[in-house]
């Protein structure tokens, strides 16, 4: 390449990096985006949730009431996505819809359909859906990976979100596939330990 296509080449991305720094900051000016924060979920944001599912003591109207009342009293956008993010690895769908909601809210993005969720009429959460088409599955590795669930869910250390997400796509893989593989079982046995 000649000098004349690098300079070209390099202007070119300083005119694309310039375009997004302008977007970015009239999303900041208009309250959407606050760019002092990070809207990946901190320790603190999976903490919270972990706390609204412990002091529900498995009541899926207890979760919702206190994710209700700890979203009403979020005021900036950038931290309704951090904890709709940690309540969404964690697993949690329903209490990342209270969340994403009052994001929604806070940042101006219009609701597609009036359904507020009503805390009466929500019912105990059934387990996490399993495939359609199940495929038989080996009872002893099933036990061991339910223990292994149970184990990090109930430990006493905050679970991480990395380690939690792990857990989830191999509970994923073994109701695709009926089975454990050598390496799912190795991250298990890990996951295991670390938190028993």
């Amino acid at each position: 390449m000649d000098t004349y296509n690098i300079f070209k080449q390099k202007l070119e991305e300083i005119n694309q990096l310039n375009s997004k720094l302008v977007t970015a900051m009239k999303l900041q000016k208009l309250g959407r985006v606050n760019m002092a924060y990070s809207t990946v979920p901190e320790q603190k944001d999976i903490k919270r949730i972990q706390d609204i599912i412990a002091k529900s003591h498995g009541s899926a109207n207890q979760e919702i009431r206190l994710a209700q009342d700890m979203a009403n009293k979020i005021t900036k956008g950038d931290k309704a996505y951090r904890r709709y993010k940690a309540a969404f690895d964690l697993g949690h769908d329903h209490l990342a819809k209270i969340f994403k909601d009052r994001y929604d809210q806070l940042t101006g993005v219009p609701k597609k359909s009036p359904s507020p969720i009503k805390p009466a009429v929500a019912k105990t959460l059934p387990p996490p859906p399993k495939p359609k088409t199940m495929v038989p599955v080996d009872k002893p590795q099933e036990n061991k990976l339910q223990m292994a669930v149970n184990t990090v869910k109930q430990s006493k250390r905050s679970a991480t979100a990395t380690d939690l997400k792990m857990l989830r796509d191999i509970e994923k893989r073994f109701y695709q596939n009926g089975k454990l593989t050598k390496d799912d079982m190795v991250q298990l046995n890990s996951l295991y330990q670390e938190y028993k």
